[in-house]
């Protein structure tokens, strides 16, 4: 029988799935665990193969190989060409065995929430497990990051604050500074263009779009025209220049000095 791609399928462990990294890294390990080797949990894909196969683009692929890094969940390998030392291999990735878990992430009030019942004591004993009671009150924090905080009060144009901070949290803690700089960079080019607000995109746009990582260019201030320049042929020696302009068969303007005026 052949088999299709629909037979096949990734494990993610917990400790990656709950763990405090972007969507984006999570589907960068998936890909990976479906290369890896059984036995060793190793695999050498390379980075264009891997922005493929998770409909990403290959910075991106870089940001979650070090969002993976960063908690512990892979590690990175370069490897040199035995044939070229000047040359590298793609790199190799090493799955490490993650911690298995029985409950998922603490809940708001720190009571954790079992996944499954568990299996039945040794001696034929039935385990009774009790659900948590039901509160009507909310308990869910309402704490929000203060770097978020930081980026809300310095970003000019306050649209969307919850669909914004939906966008920031995609991001991990080691890119939040970046981040940052980079909207003192924007500021700085708004300010400088006199750029009115509502042509200055919404945060929600601005954080999705990754426009933190681009370069905002400055307008060069208009070049200062000289009497001489102007498409002008009458003598300006009134006006001091001692110029007078001409034109070629080419419609090309050039200057010379007034014969009236030597």
């Amino acid at each position: 029988m052949t088999r299709s791609a629909d037979h096949y399928f990734a494990i993610i462990p917990e400790s990656v799935l709950y763990a405090d990294i972007s969507a984006t890294a999570v589907r960068v390990y998936g890909v990976l665990r479906r290369h890896a080797d059984k036995d060793n949990g190793t695999c050498h894909p390379g980075k264009t193969r891997i922005a493929a196969l998770a409909r990403i683009g290959i910075r991106t692929v870089n940001r979650a190989i070090d969002e993976l890094v960063g908690i512990g969940a892979i590690e990175v390998i370069h490897r040199p060409d035995p044939d070229n030392p000047k040359r590298m291999l793609t790199n190799q990735y090493r799955l490490l065995t993650p911690c298995a878990g029985d409950s998922t992430p603490c809940a708001p009030d720190s009571t954790p929430h079992a996944l499954v019942t568990p299996p039945p004591c040794a001696d034929g004993t039935e385990t009774i497990v009790k659900e948590p009671e039901s509160e009507n009150t909310d308990t869910r924090s309402t704490e929000v990051d203060p770097m978020f905080l930081r980026f809300w009060e310095n970003y000019p144009r306050k649209v969307g604050k919850k669909q914004a901070l939906k966008a920031w949290n995609r991001y991990s803690k080691r890119n939040q500074p970046k981040i940052l700089d980079g909207l003192t960079a924007w500021n700085q080019h708004w300010r400088h263009e006199k750029t009115e607000t509502q042509y200055i995109p919404h945060p929600t746009t601005w954080l999705r779009q990754e426009r933190w990582e681009d370069h905002p260019l400055t307008s060069q201030p208009a070049r200062e025209t000289r009497p001489y320049d102007q498409p002008t042929n009458t003598c300006t020696t009134c006006d001091g220049t001692r110029y007078i302009s001409h034109q070629d068969q080419k419609d090309r303007w050039y200057s010379t000095p007034c014969p009236n005026c030597q």
